[in-house]
């Protein structure tokens, strides 16, 4: 991910203008994989098997990295990686995935499901980003849970991937493709089987990505 905060802070307000602007958006995307009775993609067995797979990997990554970061203080280094390295992916999972979209956002804002609403099937409106109340009584659409989790599961891949480039068994770009997977498929099945709209997911990932982006800042200059 991109280090610069501001480069995540412009791609929120960016994000913010267009939803706002056209929020039709969000239902003209997920009416690609609306088939007029549901989403069929929810009945696909092996993609619902690898979503689950990777929402498995997420809470265990995000659970296993403060210990790991103790052990790397004590013992050395794990798997390439210090104990500040650890402890940063420890603290992208809790204050990205956790804190700010589970913890915060997710019960301010109200929003039914796709699959929920008039458009597709369901029985509750519609309802833009900018409206916090909605018909959803809890663990609502806004923002995705899931994506963060998988934006964070995927940064935390990525940089045991660079630590580690010299020892990898497989080449490392197919080391790098792997690690990046979580994040796309899980955006794409979370929209797919109905069950985000594309700004749940892109809102998600930025807000991960701003929280990463201001960790490692405070990272690099303490190490200053």
């Amino acid at each position: 991910m991109n280090p610069d905060p501001w480069v995540w802070a412009a791609g929120l307000g960016l994000a913010t203008l267009v939803f706002c602007l056209w929020p039709g958006v969000d239902l003209w995307v997920s009416g690609l994989f609306f088939d007029g009775s549901g989403f069929p993609v929810q009945t696909v067995a092996s993609v619902e098997g690898l979503r689950r797979l990777f929402y498995t990997l997420e809470d265990l990554a995000g659970l296993a990295a403060f210990p790991l970061a103790i052990w790397a203080a004590r013992r050395g280094a794990v798997l390439g990686q210090g104990a500040r390295v650890w402890a940063y992916q420890g603290l992208v999972f809790l204050l990205g995935p956790v804190l700010v979209v589970n913890g915060v956002i997710k019960p301010l804002w109200s929003r039914p499901r796709p699959y929920l609403v008039t458009d597709f099937g369901g029985s509750d409106l519609f309802q833009p980003i900018w409206q916090l109340q909605g018909t959803c009584p809890r663990n609502c659409s806004f923002s995705s849970g899931e994506v963060a989790g998988a934006a964070a599961l995927s940064l935390m891949a990525v940089m045991l991937v660079q630590a580690n480039r010299a020892r990898l068994p497989i080449g490392y770009t197919l080391a790098m493709t792997m690690a990046l997977l979580p994040l796309p498929f899980t955006a794409w099945q979370r929209i797919a089987a109905g069950r985000h709209f594309l700004s749940d997911v892109v809102f998600s990932l930025l807000i991960v990505g701003l929280i990463a982006a201001l960790l490692s800042r405070m990272l690099h200059r303490s190490k200053a």
